[in-house]
Formats: C-alpha cells, structure tokens, sequence
C-alpha cells in the first residue's frame, strides 16, 4: 500500500480489518484505524482508500440532501403562464394529472422511481450512519443495508429531471415558463446525492460499527 504496511496473514491480529482484492480474492488484513490507500501485496491493485471522517462527511452530505428532496416536493417544479392564467407543477401534481388522464400504470412507476425509492434510499442510508455515528449496533442494520442497495437501481429523479427540461421546451410554444425553486432544489439533491453516494462507504461503516460494538 501507498502508506503503512500491508501483508497477508492466516490469523487475524487485534486491531485490524479483513480486505479482499476484488481482482485477485487475495485476503488481508490491515489496520483498523489507520488512513492510507491499500495495494494488494499479490496483484498491486487498490483494495481500499481510508479517507478521515469519511462518514461525517457522507451523513452531512444525506442530511442536506434530505432537506433538498423536501424541498423539491413541496414547491412547484415550473409555472406556465398563459393567456387563461399561471399553472404550477408539481412532482405529486404531475403523478396527479397522470391518474386524471387514466394513465395509473405511469403514474405509479413514476411515484415509486420518483418519490418512494429516493425517500427510502435516503432514510435507510441516513439512519446507517446515525447507527454507526453513535456506535449502535443492531441486528436491522443488514437490512436496512440490504433495503437500501436493493432501492439504489430504481432510485430515477435524474431521469425525471431530464424529462422535465424537455417538457420545459416543449411547453414555451404555449406561453412563459417560469422555473420553480422545486427544480432548482432537485438540481441541489441531484449533485449532494451524487456527492453523498461517492462519500458513502460500506467498508467503513461495518469496521465502525464494528470496532464500537
């Protein structure tokens, strides 16, 4: 590894972390608290990089984008104004307008991938790194842990964003379209999701958790 020592032992000393290669499955272990990017002593490949505070940083990071996705349902994502007056949307309003035009199907795909799996997804994650900031272990950690990667592939408010630009263009034919500080504020959860996801580190939770418990 770049810093510190890193070796294959058959016996695990007091202090440590087992690590697998994901390239060659060579096991190892390495110390427990200390910050440096670890190589495989077979293959030289990086195993792990430890980075200091990295949770806080990821629980600070979910925290803001908690606040962010709060925000982004409860005020309107765009306003047409037209001739007959202003029209606001927003995202429960747009699932609304589906089930008014019988299209049940659509609107609920776009509740769960919209609504129910980044609210999940980030209540799961957020409460891991609570658990862990508190030094609490509990046997609903797997699955909250296990809940939360089964709702990241089904978690599509980028999707939905995209789609919203195109109907932003799409709508100017028919009067002004205003951005509401919905779409501004799921623009903000995108990136801190994003950010929060990078920061996220499963390795480092479970040796936290584990060191305490």
């Amino acid at each position: 590894m770049e810093k510190g020592t890193n070796r294959l032992m058959p016996i695990k000393p007091r202090g440590t972390r087992a690590l697998a290669c994901y390239e060659c499955d060579a096991l190892m272990w390495a110390p427990r608290d200390q910050v440096a990017t670890f190589r495989c002593p077979r293959c030289a490949a990086v195993v792990h990089r430890s980075v200091p505070k990295r949770l806080d940083h990821a629980l600070a990071l979910y925290l803001a984008a908690c606040i962010f996705f709060a925000l982004a349902n409860a005020y309107p994502i765009i306003a047409v104004q037209t001739a007959k007056g202003t029209v606001d949307a927003t995202l429960l309003g747009a699932v609304r307008a589906l089930h008014a035009e019988n299209m049940d199907i659509v609107a609920v795909i776009v509740t769960a991938t919209t609504v129910i799996a980044p609210i999940l997804e980030l209540l799961c994650t957020t409460l891991l790194l609570i658990l862990a900031k508190i030094k609490h272990s509990s046997p609903a950690l797997a699955a909250l842990f296990r809940l939360r990667e089964a709702l990241l592939p089904w978690s599509m408010v980028e999707i939905f964003v995209l789609g919203t630009l195109v109907a932003i263009v799409k709508l100017g034919d028919l009067g002004s379209v205003l951005l509401g500080a919905g779409v501004w504020s799921m623009g903000v959860f995108i990136i801190l999701s994003a950010a929060a996801s990078h920061a996220f580190d499963p390795l480092e939770l479970w040796s936290e958790i584990g060191a305490r418990s």
